[in-house]
């Protein structure tokens, strides 16, 4: 055999998964999380990330990640802003060896691939597919289904979209397993994410073996939603009734993370079972928890809410939660808009964006962190209205981004780790440095 038919390697991209509290859930039983005990005994390394909060996010440490550079050398600090980036990524570098390049979902990617053997982008970022009737199909469900999450909202289209994906994609021994998630989502609602995370899998198995890939990468990220979401509620951390859920938000003896990890220790199964593959596990950051609960909301309309305040505009991009980008005819439209949006604080004075004005575009994030009741107001200075009408209650924040990321690799690619405690943008060596080998 030559090189190009025995180099095969899989990166399963763990966002932001805090592999020192699945240690802690391993102490309490260790007939647990079997896979995840098989994940920490494997050859790894330990990432650092840049020092400012702010550039702690996954859409920037992942675009490191893939590109071998820091945030300084590839600027991209917006998800969807890779679209626009000229830096050269792991996928197409692989490519130009001679090797088949797989990805689903991986987070600010772009489609820069000649001929991928298959190319479903993350639900944020405006790039193509692969072309073909099913990844075109399940991106578009994906990122509607996934976008109006907090609204409850998915269109016909999606979900019929989504029920064949499932017939065509999904193991008969996992259709249990659907059944009883989509039955707990109804009243628990951490639980679509997992439910999605487990059709991306499952999407993700089928693609490798039909279309046979020597390079595949998938991302996960239901681990970080529920961490955001629900740390607090955690059976392993330290209890403190400070930073304690409300009980309207999640029953006290609910442990959401334990929920997951469950469903990823089966994912991480599959994998470990694969014949020829070898892996590359990686969570690019951690989360730990808050010191205190922060609320997110998100625009119930976004059309509406810019046409009330006679926002002149071309199109609207909706992105993860609380983040959207207007764009326009020209600067001055994008400035007046500007102006506008900044002048709307609440009556107590807080302001509700944060806005990056890029020119003929702003991006913004509904900032506005406390609970919002019925009876608070915001205003322009003159027109007053009711907060609570124009937005819906997205989730209580209850971790934080960590700079330090885990990274785990089986023997055939373990010669090529990262030093510990280097710099994310070193996964991207590690994985050139294996197939150039």
């Amino acid at each position: 055999m030559n090189k190009i038919e025995t180099k095969k390697l899989i990166l399963i991209a763990l966002n932001e998964i805090n592999f020192d509290i699945v240690k802690k859930y391993i102490d309490l039983d260790k007939n647990k999380l079997k896979s995840f005990q098989e994940i920490l005994k494997l050859h790894n390394f330990n990432t650092t990330s840049e020092k400012e909060y702010q550039l702690l996010e996954p859409w920037i440490q992942w675009v490191s990640a893939h590109t071998g550079k820091t945030y300084e050398e590839h600027q991209v600090f917006r998800l969807g802003d890779i679209s626009s980036n000229k830096s050269e990524q792991i996928f197409e570098k692989i490519e130009s060896l001679g090797y088949k390049v797989g990805n689903v979902c991986s987070m600010n990617v772009s489609n820069n691939l000649i001929e991928p053997a298959y190319f479903i982008p993350d639900p944020w970022t405006e790039t193509k597919t692969d072309g073909s009737w099913w990844s075109r199909n399940i991106s578009e469900a994906l990122s509607q289904a996934i976008n109006d999450n907090s609204k409850n909202k998915i269109t016909i289209k999606s979900l019929i979209v989504i029920l064949f994906g499932l017939i065509r994609f999904a193991r008969f021994k996992n259709y249990h397993h659907y059944i009883k998630i989509f039955i707990k989502s109804i009243y628990r609602k951490w639980n679509r994410s997992i439910f999605l995370d487990m059709f991306i899998n499952d999407l993700n198995l089928s693609l490798i073996k039909s279309k046979k890939p020597q390079f595949a990468s998938v991302f996960f990220n239901a681990g970080a939603h529920i961490q955001h979401h629900y740390f607090y509620n955690s059976k392993v951390l330290k209890k403190d009734k400070s930073i304690s859920n409300p009980t309207w938000y999640v029953k006290k003896e609910q442990d959401p993370l334990y929920d997951l990890l469950e469903y990823y220790d089966r994912i991480l199964s599959d994998y470990l079972s694969l014949d020829k593959f070898e892996l590359l596990i990686a969570t690019g950051l951690s989360q730990k928890p808050y010191s205190h609960a922060k609320f997110y909301y998100r625009l119930k309309n976004h059309k509406i809410f810019l046409d009330k305040w006679l926002i002149k505009y071309e199109s609207i991009q909706t992105l993860m939660t609380r983040d959207f980008i207007i764009n326009f005819n020209n600067d001055s439209e994008a400035l007046n808009a500007e102006l506008q949006l900044d002048s709307l604080k609440t009556t107590d004075n807080d302001k509700l964006f944060d806005i990056d004005n890029r020119g003929k575009s702003l991006f913004l994030t509904l900032s506005y962190s406390n609970e919002v009741h019925s009876k608070l107001k915001y205003t322009d200075g003159s027109k007053v209205q009711y907060l609570d009408d124009e937005v819906v209650f997205v989730a209580i924040k209850n971790g934080m981004h960590h700079g330090e990321g885990y990274s785990f690799l089986t023997n055939g690619i373990s010669k090529y780790s990262a030093p510990n405690m280097s710099h994310v943008k070193n996964i991207f060596n590690t994985i050139n440095n294996y197939f150039m080998s």
